[in-house]
């Protein structure tokens, strides 16, 4: 996939997680905000994001998605707990 290509699928990905948030703030937040153990060899996907904490590893929605969208990922912008926008991560 071009550059142009992703930079599209990633915001229109970023415009329909901000709609359901807006649609379903609860749900999308209780989704969003799981996290799943997983072994060290889902963790060590090329394109997985996961998380490491108290020793094991974890994986989320935000981390699958994010995968799959390659290097420019989508941010997840969260004040007291709970998810206020998607945003394209800048740092990418």
């Amino acid at each position: 996939m071009d550059e142009v290509s992703r930079a599209y699928l990633v915001g229109k990905t970023c415009r329909f997680l901000n709609e359901c948030l807006i649609a379903d703030p609860e749900a999308i937040n209780k989704l969003f905000n799981t996290q799943i153990k997983c072994n060290e060899m889902l963790t060590n996907h090329p394109y997985l994001h996961t998380l490491y904490k108290d020793g094991e590893y974890y994986v989320t929605v935000l981390g699958l998605i994010n995968g799959m969208l390659g290097p420019k990922r989508i941010a997840r912008h969260v004040k007291d707990g709970s998810t206020i926008e998607f945003k394209i991560d800048p740092i990418n």
